[in-house]
């Protein structure tokens, strides 16, 4: 197909078959260059009318193939309203022929040069069902929801044999700061080990601060700090321990997809 030239908002209305134009700040989004950048856009500012243009774009002007665009998005209800927006404007268009656009997660698995639109787990899961061998990863790995994932911590917490001074805490709680630390930590791609080394960094500033401090409510500032970080250092232990249990039992949650998913792109 001939690159077309699409170089005002009004061409771009042509194109799309739409009664309206885009904004300047939507236009600048939709035309923005191949390379990583950042849009804010509040609620009912159009960002999946803009996502889908920019789509049909990058297509119409040659710079990518329908097949090379990914659509990543944080769930189901959203995956299917961008596809089907993606597709109706590519259709419009003329730039996709009449099949459906479908999520990655779809029963059929027909293969067709189009976008594909997801939500970030199920394309997670795809990818590591297809390629996790790559990285050591094995197929037969369980994936557990959050009931399982409670009951897996609490029985790591009930384990653990290590002291632990500053987690006061009912064990109700330190399960759910336990969860919550290592979804982050998976999810951000962050090793206990970097955590340790930041916080190490850290801790002596505090403490500098409490040298020279007098005042009653700075130096609580800077007490609370310290007892974040000591409290912190015992639950990426107990962190560890979850991480060890869910190895030794085959299984993984969420944030484990994400981490392996982004470590197998990145190897």
């Amino acid at each position: 197909m001939t690159a077309l030239t699409v170089d005002t908002p009004e061409q771009l209305r042509d194109l799309l078959g739409e009664d309206f134009v885009f904004s300047d700040q939507q236009f600048a989004a939709i035309t923005a260059p191949l390379e990583p950048a950042v849009v804010v856009a509040g609620a009912g500012s159009g960002k999946t009318t803009v996502m889908a243009a920019r789509v049909v774009w990058l297509v119409a002007t040659g710079r990518v193939a329908p097949g090379e665009v990914l659509g990543l998005t944080f769930t189901t209800k959203a995956t299917a309203e961008l596809a089907t927006r993606i597709r109706d404007s590519l259709r419009r268009a003329g730039l996709l022929p009449t099949r459906d656009l479908r999520p990655v997660d779809a029963d059929e698995e027909e293969e067709v040069e189009e976008p594909t639109v997801a939500t970030y787990h199920s394309y997670a899961s795809a990818l590591l069902s297809e390629h996790g061998l790559r990285i050591g990863h094995e197929p037969d790995t369980r994936l557990i929801a959050d009931a399982s994932r409670y009951q897996l911590a609490a029985r790591a917490v009930q384990r653990y044999t290590r002291p632990v001074e500053h987690l006061t805490d009912s064990p109700r709680h330190v399960v759910q700061y336990l969860l919550a630390l290592d979804a982050e930590m998976s999810e951000h791609l962050v090793e206990p080990e970097e955590v340790r080394a930041y916080d190490a960094s850290q801790r002596p500033l505090f403490e500098a601060g409490m040298a020279t401090e007098h005042r009653k409510t700075y130096r609580a500032k800077n007490e609370k700090a310290i007892l974040a970080i000591d409290r912190r250092a015992e639950l990426l232990g107990l962190v560890e321990a979850y991480r060890g249990l869910k190895r030794d039992l085959g299984l993984m949650d969420f944030s484990d997809q994400i981490a392996l998913a982004a470590r197998l792109a990145e190897q």
